[in-house]
């Protein structure tokens, strides 16, 4: 209704001639004001940059979410259970000694199952993102109050089958054995984006850490995976199980077919180990995915049906202005081509007005996307906001559908017979 209000009173006022006698002649020759034409061109030239802001933001966003659907989870993501286990009241997470010791009885009995390959147990859900765990570090040699401006790295407890189980390859140094105990050597094991982080120009393997507050070695680095946040590679350091305390509430089970049919038989054998211990939950590890991928679905779907009505309105727009102008001027293109101007000349004059309103909103649109496309950084995955082919589509496709919008009245005004414009008029 604002809208509605503002613009019929600014046609009112803004189409109010200095000098009616001047207006009048310019309406006898079949021609709007002058402010009027360029109130018009100037919407239109609005309406493309928008377009054009609004559609390289979803074509941004449609190809994240691409790369995000066809986002690598690793080798066995599809053979890959997660089991929550909750323990019974006399064995809850207050005590990590009566739950570990209730969940290794589990993690046996499932171990021994057919098809079973691999257990672990987990601190955390898969793409938990804030619920996980994390620690800060200090190098070796570094003053103590250096920790405190370190970035916070992901934490992980694994055991020995840790790695084979999540199919997470080791590539310097070792996994963890039965002998990193409690009693033996403290010992961690980083990611390469981790190692990267504390030791960019040298092996990590060997050096020591300060982590979540225990000097330990690193023994291996591991390859980076996904499992803390889908869209980001996150710096993990992994502690052993038995060096670190904590009661740990998830298991990923490996399997050597589809695990889904395994989970009767997983929960038969947990219970039987463990009894009053339930299991609230059994997913497969690409299945955590959807959630995650759904709220970026969501996203994409917007932008796109917003950049959708912004080209829609646009092609209106310089339709519609193209087409008011063609009628406007239909006895000076009569006379024109009396005098002899070919109808192609015509219709490139005409194509020529819609590719300027078209050129114009296209730098604008660019422009402005340039200034704020900062803020899609953070939802963007596998793609830069300047992107170039995503840039170079979205110009091709306002150029298709301008030159559409803006072909059709040209036609019309190539197509005007000198005789009948005359006589109209």
């Amino acid at each position: 209704m604002v809208a509605t209000v503002a613009f019929a009173i600014a046609c009112v006022y803004g189409q109010q001639p200095a000098e009616p006698s001047r207006a009048l002649q310019e309406a006898t020759r079949g021609m709007g004001t002058r402010t009027a034409r360029r109130t018009q061109r100037a919407l239109v030239v609005a309406q493309v940059t928008l377009a054009v802001t609004v559609i390289l933001g979803a074509g941004l966003v449609a190809r994240s979410q691409l790369n995000l659907e066809t986002l690598d989870l690793g080798p066995a993501g599809d053979r890959i259970l997660i089991v929550q286990v909750v323990p019974p009241q006399q064995d809850d997470f207050a005590n990590p000694k009566r739950f570990n010791a209730g969940l290794d009885r589990i993690i046996e009995a499932v171990a021994a199952l057919p098809g079973v390959q691999g257990v672990a147990p987990l601190l955390s859900e898969p793409f938990g993102g804030m619920s996980g765990w994390d620690a800060r570090y200090l190098l070796d040699g570094q003053a103590p109050e250096e920790e405190a401006r370190q970035p916070l790295l992901n934490l992980e407890i694994a055991s020995p089958a840790f790695f084979q189980t999540l199919g997470i390859e080791i590539v310097r140094g070792r996994a963890f054995t039965y002998e990193d105990s409690a009693e033996g050597r403290p010992v961690v094991i980083l990611s390469k984006s981790a190692a990267r982080l504390a030791w960019p120009n040298k092996d990590a393997v060997g050096e020591r850490m300060k982590i979540a507050g225990t000097w330990a070695t690193v023994v291996g680095v591991a390859a980076d995976t996904r499992y803390r946040e889908l869209t980001v590679l996150r710096p993990t350091a992994y502690r052993p199980r038995d060096q670190f305390e904590a009661a740990p509430p998830f298991l990923a089970v490996r399997t050597a077919g589809d695990p889904i049919g395994l989970a009767p038989a997983i929960r038969r054998a947990g219970q039987a180990m463990w009894p009053g211990a339930t299991f609230t939950s059994l997913r497969r590890l690409d299945g955590y995915s959807s959630e995650p991928l759904a709220r970026s679905r969501v996203t994409a779907a917007l932008f796109v049906a917003f950049a959708a009505v912004c080209l829609l309105l646009s092609t209106i727009g310089l339709y519609g202005v193209v087409t008011a102008h063609v009628v406007e001027r239909t006895r000076e293109v009569g006379i024109r081509m009396a005098l002899g101007a070919s109808r192609g000349a015509v219709l490139r004059a005409v194509l020529l007005e819609g590719a300027m309103m078209t050129l114009l909103g296209m730098i604008g649109g660019t422009a402005i996307a340039a200034l704020f496309s900062g803020w899609l950084e953070t939802i963007l995955y596998g793609v830069s906001r300047h992107d170039a082919a995503t840039i170079a589509g979205v110009a091709l496709l306002i150029c298709v559908v301008a030159g559409v919008a803006t072909y059709i009245p040209a036609r019309r005004a190539a197509g005007i017979e000198p005789t009948a414009a005359l006589r109209e008029w």
